[in-house]
């Protein structure tokens, strides 16, 4: 009898949770409205709110609560820090700090035991070494991911990283392999990790093969999907950060085999724009000033125009970059 009470007492403490389904559902609900906002909103209050939702989660996975609930917990915990790793990185240039978040998340998507995020957050781990400059390990981390990745969406994101990753480091072959893997994953059905920002829509994988081909030397073939995806992407994914990108792609294309007009008319929607924050196309600008300052285009008025607007332009995000860090209060401050 006193075996039985003990095994009751187990019982009624093993069929108490600290949150409930609502509970997991509302913050669910709120990384869906932050992907959907980081495509094209204000960053610094996102930033805080994307704390929130993770420390919500990692707060709750301190008490006690049903299996199947700490796996939903670990997922959001997951999301969360795979995005604040995404910001970091990618709009702030923190990479030591990206891989800290990174790394958290790896780990929570692993007790999520979903395939679909942790094929995601090795996506954001790829993306991260990517723009630090390793271009091998990036292209490591993406095919060794893409190999556990369940079939689909998660796949071909993989797969074009990789691409890119190979398109750096000169290596045609494995380039084509990867973008062949891209295009056969993505028109399988499987499942995704998120909407918004996480989600991998069509066009974002054309603008990401194609800057693969322009990295290549194919400038004819990139310029024409560039050109296409820039398109798609407003009705498929409205990020003015990833247009902005792809603009500035289809202009280093369009360098190798049109004219000059050609590149300040895809250029210009950029100098006259609102003022958002576009890290990733001010990064990419200098490497079309020094083709316009090359031999060739020297006396050219059009090429002297393009660098004092291409420089005003990087200037601007510099100056837009630097009015966010000075946004941050003392309950909002950029994440550590």
């Amino acid at each position: 009898m006193e075996t039985a009470d003990e095994s009751a007492r187990h019982g009624r403490r093993a069929g108490h949770s600290n949150v409930s389904d609502q509970q997991l559902s509302d913050m669910d609900a709120s990384l869906e409205r932050i992907c959907l906002d980081l495509l094209d909103d204000s960053l610094l209050p996102l930033v805080g709110d994307l704390r929130d939702v993770r420390d919500n989660a990692f707060a709750a996975l301190e008490g006690r609560q049903y299996p199947r609930q700490s796996r939903r917990l670990y997922a959001i915990g997951a999301r969360a820090c795979g995005l604040l790793a995404g910001v970091a990185a990618d709009r702030f240039s923190l990479h030591d700090a990206a891989n800290r978040h990174v790394r958290t998340a790896t780990m929570a998507a692993e007790l999520a035991e979903d395939s679909a995020l942790s094929a995601w957050i090795a996506s954001v781990r790829c993306g991260v070494t990517f723009w630090q400059g390793r271009y091998r390990a990036a292209a490591t981390i993406a095919q060794e991911a893409r190999s556990a990745a369940p079939t689909g969406i998660e796949a071909a994101r993989l797969a074009s990283l990789e691409a890119r990753a190979w398109a750096r480091l000169g290596d045609r072959g494995a380039m084509d392999n990867a973008l062949t893997a891209a295009q056969a994953a993505i028109d399988d059905d499987g499942p995704c990790a998120g909407v918004g920002v996480m989600a991998f829509p069509r066009s974002n994988q054309m603008r990401i093969n194609a800057t693969a081909r322009l990295w290549s030397g194919q400038h004819a073939a990139a310029a024409r999907e560039l050109a296409e995806a820039i398109e798609l992407l407003a009705d498929e994914y409205n990020s003015s950060a990833h247009v902005a990108a792809g603009r500035v792609d289809l202009a280093d294309a369009q360098l190798h085999i049109g004219t000059l007009d050609d590149v300040a008319e895809t250029l210009q929607p950029l100098f006259t724009g609102t003022g958002a924050y576009l890290a990733g196309a001010a990064r990419r600008m200098g490497g079309l000033v020094a083709e316009l300052r090359e031999q060739r285009f020297g006396a050219s008025m059009v090429a002297q125009q393009l660098v004092e607007d291409i420089e005003a332009f990087v200037a601007a995000q510099a100056s837009n970059r630097a009015a966010v860090h000075a946004a941050a209060t003392p309950d909002r401050p950029l994440p550590r």
